[in-house]
């Protein structure tokens, strides 16, 4: 399912809201129950993450640090849960494999750089209430607009590589 991590955020953002009315309505302090709720969610969904979806990929969990794969490494599906940190992925040296390859990013504040090939089939969505978006010298900041991007061949192309990330505050660089 294409926009997951879109629906997992929006989730979020409906589960915060309902709790803060209910605090106003019942006149509590949310904070008291905000963090062990969203701790607790965090962990059900750990769990129970690969049953969902048809995502058939790796899950690489790092809470804080770097990502960093340059030269020749293999491409697969993946998912990469950061919350803070940098994820730098350069495919100009890699093959990608049959068919579409997935690489989900969600984090919640991420420095992501991405190097593209310019023949390779490329597709990039990116959803954040901030987004610092630049795209071989083409910058732009958003406020709550996503970012979508597929490259013309895309869909006649026989490997693609499509980029999906979702966070907080992205500062975004495609090269």
């Amino acid at each position: 399912m294409r926009n997951q991590p879109r629906v997992i955020f929006a989730v979020i953002l409906i589960v915060l809201g309902v709790l803060l009315i209910v605090g106003q309505v019942f006149n509590f302090s949310i904070g008291n129950i905000f963090w062990p709720v969203l701790i607790i969610l965090l962990g059900l969904f750990l769990i129970f993450r690969p049953k969902i979806g048809s995502f058939r990929g790796d899950v690489n969990i790092r809470p804080l640090g770097e990502i960093d794969r340059r030269g020749a490494w293999e491409v697969a599906d993946e998912e990469i849960w950061m919350f803070v940190g940098e994820v730098d992925l350069d495919f100009t040296q890699t093959e990608l494999p049959e068919g579409e390859t997935h690489i989900r990013i969600l984090a919640f504040v991420p420095d992501v750089n991405l190097y593209i090939p310019e023949d390779m089939a490329f597709s990039l969505g990116a959803t954040a209430f901030v987004t610092d978006f630049n795209f071989k010298g083409d910058k732009r900041d958003n406020v709550f607009v996503p970012v979508d991007y597929t490259t013309a061949n895309y869909r006649e192309a026989a490997r693609k590589l499509r980029v999906e990330l979702t966070c907080f505050v992205a500062d975004l660089d495609v090269r």
